[in-house]
């Protein structure tokens, strides 16, 4: 187990490297471990806390907080030998319980108290969604805080984390604790400041950026002499942003440590142009002129570009005459095939948008704009010409990691999510981290009505817009998920012409996002979601929408993980409310034209009005191979990382 060790200021932790042989030993450990996962001591647990709820009540505010700071030594001893039946720590959970109903207006649960105790165990609570994991994570930040460890809280985007840090401020302050904040547009002495409070509120980029940029800027590869990085002779500004490693509490933990975990973190910085400028500038005008299944085909399966035998020959006539850089055929090749690539495989309001005359990139999970992040080799370059806007300069690699090697350096990385349980082995394997399945607070009340098949994409929009119809005629609000911006607008324009009024959430403003995903739940509101927008945020439902039968959720096609499915659908019925979910889909969807092959695909398409369960069959395979292709990814990436952390200098050490 890893010690805490409080006198070093950048403690660092990873798990040791293992052979495959103990890694798989370590994962059918825990899936046999969780076979008898039932909590016994769950009940005794919750006995305890409800026992001291009486006696709590008596106490004022100001003795309650001093309860809690009294043990200090007692939680810090039970938070790192994992006592999760100490009694000082159900103590100073049921404590916290009346503190929150009085200062917030909002009692735990015995379901977030389960939750909180999990995470503090250094757990992940898997919580259905609208079980308020928001607020389970409050007791968790209080406790580590007052123990003395430094806890961050990361959440999936910075409006989620500045909602959180407003709203239970208050709870913190009457604690005498202090909460900082990150976002992007903070300064380094900004941010150097709200790192050093005792709960910090920030995003998984931001904090993980940050620890690299302390990486470079002092030099961290022999972590023994960390803990003299105050006592350089250097400005104020110069001291490292963050003021250690020690617990992290992560929402939405799927996305962050599954999902999100395939993107490298690079940290990069403009150079000069010099020649590259006339070269993507002849290259892309070279690649217009170029047509599909004349000189190339297009693989969009693979997201690759093929060369045929003629434009094979113009590539050769083009190296020969435009000489210098442009000799070799190869050169050529690789140039010409991220220019094609960038035409035909990257879709405005998919792969990306143009915000304020800019590329930006979105996230294929979240559906959010990443003004940071750009695409290497010259593929933003070409997208640029591509949407006539600034050329921007070629980067330069200063430093990157990935977040698997970011959370391994934590003492303690736990956290929260309504859809980890898939995934539960993965998060093992590679964090040593294991799950808790929570129990709802109430049983869901959600109809999951059966899936509707199609052969084509047109015969999946008309019946799409006839199903919305329907429902809306009901007067029963309608959240519709999609997985690209592109397809939220092309309904739209449907719904449009249908004479719907409707609303689109596209997730790229976090605050209009929250604004428009909470009225989604009014009496015949129909909105139009790309899959992620509005995570974090409750749709609350007005009481004639309630009697009307509650959020109808509508899925466009399915995910390349069924885990989104859930998250989608999850939307709807929380906390004992009525709701429904519809998943409509067609064999013309991404998923069945990437992972099926072209029998199979066909064969679907025959099925669909003879035999709907063989084609319901067809369309599960096609993700179940979806989500074995993304996990090979991961996989592969955490290889290379490892590779990378031993051959590159500016990687550092994982020791």
């Amino acid at each position: 187990m890893k010690s805490y060790k409080s006198n070093t200021l950048y403690p660092l932790y990873a798990l040791p490297k293992e052979a495959w042989l103990d890694r798989w030993a370590r994962v059918n450990k825990y899936r046999v471990e969780g076979w008898f996962r039932f909590d016994y001591q769950g009940d005794q647990f919750l006995n305890q806390a409800r026992a001291l709820e009486v006696a709590k009540k008596k106490l004022s505010n100001s003795e309650l907080v001093k309860v809690i700071w009294l043990h200090q030594r007692e939680l810090r001893l039970a938070l790192q030998e994992n006592s999760e039946s100490d009694p000082y720590l159900i103590d100073a959970l049921a404590s916290l319980r009346e503190l929150s109903l009085r200062i917030l207006g909002m009692r735990h649960h015995d379901v977030q108290l389960l939750g909180a105790r999990a995470i503090l165990m250094g757990r992940i609570a898997e919580m259905q969604t609208g079980e308020g994991k928001s607020l389970t994570a409050v007791p968790v930040a209080v406790i580590a805080a007052v123990a003395g460890f430094p806890i961050h809280i990361i959440t999936v985007n910075e409006y989620l984390a500045s909602r959180d840090a407003h709203e239970f401020s208050k709870l913190y302050s009457v604690m005498g604790l202090t909460v900082g904040v990150i976002n992007d547009e903070m300064s380094r002495e900004e941010r150097v400041r709200e790192y050093r409070k005792q709960i910090v509120y920030c995003t998984n980029k931001s904090i993980a950026f940050d620890y690299i940029k302390d990486r470079i800027e002092f030099d961290f590869f022999d972590q023994k002499s960390q803990h003299n990085l105050y006592s350089l002779t250097k400005p104020e500004q110069s001291k490292p942003l963050l003021r250690g490693l020690s617990f992290a509490l992560i929402d939405e933990a799927d996305s962050v440590l599954i999902d999100e975990a395939r993107t490298p973190l690079i940290i990069s910085k403009n150079v000069e142009w010099s020649d590259e400028r006339q070269i993507y500038l002849t290259a892309y005008d070279f690649a217009v002129e170029l047509l599909e299944n004349k000189h190339f085909k297009v693989d969009r399966d693979h997201k690759s570009i093929l060369w045929l035998s003629e434009g094979e020959s113009e590539l050769i006539e083009m190296a020969r005459s435009l000489g210098g850089l442009w000799s070799g055929p190869i050169r050529c090749r690789e140039l010409l095939s991220k220019a094609l690539s960038a035409i035909h495989l990257y879709q405005n309001g998919k792969e990306y948008t143009v915000f304020e005359e800019k590329v930006q990139i979105i996230d294929e999970f979240t559906g959010r704009r990443m003004p940071d992040r750009t695409w290497e080799g010259g593929i933003h370059q070409f997208i640029e010409l591509k949407e006539n806007v600034e050329l921007t300069p070629p980067r330069e690699t200063i430093a990157q990691s990935t977040l698997y090697r970011f959370f391994e350096k934590y003492w303690r990385v736990s956290g929260m999510s309504g859809t980890i349980n898939e995934v539960s082995n993965e998060v093992y394997s590679s964090f040593g981290v294991k799950t808790e399945v929570i129990p709802p607070h109430k049983i869901s009340k959600r109809k999951e009505l059966p899936m509707l098949i199609h052969k084509g994409r047109e015969a999946k929009d008309h019946a799409l817009v006839q199903l919305i119809k329907a429902v809306h005629l009901t007067g029963q609000p309608i959240l519709i998920g999609t997985r690209s911006v592109s397809y939220s607008i092309e309904i739209s324009g449907k719904l449009e012409s249908a004479g719907i009024t409707h609303q689109v959430l596209s997730a790229l403003n976090d605050k209009e996002e929250a604004d428009i995903i909470s009225k989604a739940g009014y009496w015949n509101a129909v909105t139009v979601a790309t899959n992620m927008a509005g995570r974090g945020t409750d749709i609350k439902l007005c009481k004639k929408a309630r009697k009307a039968g509650g959020l109808h959720v509508i899925g466009t096609e399915i995910h390349e993980s069924g885990r989104v499915d859930r998250q989608l659908f999850g939307r709807s019925a929380r906390q004992g409310d009525p709701g429904s979910s519809h998943l409509i889909c067609s064999f013309e969807d991404e998923i069945p034209q990437r992972f099926l092959s072209k029998a199979l695909n066909m064969l679907g398409r025959k099925l669909c009005g003879v035999s709907p369960m063989c084609a319901l069959w067809l369309i599960k395979y096609a993700q179940s191979r979806a989500e074995k292709s993304n996990y090979f990814i991961r996989k592969e990436l955490l290889r290379m990382d490892e590779t990378l952390s031993t051959s590159l200098s500016f990687a550092g050490s994982k020791d």
